[in-house]
């Protein structure tokens, strides 16, 4: 499913204000989408990502998450 049009159905059905959704996927191009909408968005790096993808999220103010260091960013 769009991951865009899911954000939004929460967004609607559970009354959530997008600015308190964290989305977190190893596809850059679902997150650069879906911040569009103001959502919190953070690129796994321990996904299927290639140095495109990573400059591709830094370009978008995506925030990158290593194994390392999502336990800080994410508390």
């Amino acid at each position: 499913k769009n991951k865009y049009l899911q954000m939004q159905e929460i967004n609607k059905r559970l009354n959530v204000p997008f600015e308190n959704i964290y989305f977190i996927d190893d596809q850059v191009s679902h997150l650069v989408k879906v911040k569009e909408l103001g959502v919190n968005c953070y690129l796994a790096m321990w996904g299927y990502v290639n140095e495109e993808q990573k400059q591709k999220a830094i370009d978008n103010n995506i925030t990158l998450l290593t194994e390392e260091n999502y336990m800080e960013i994410l508390k």
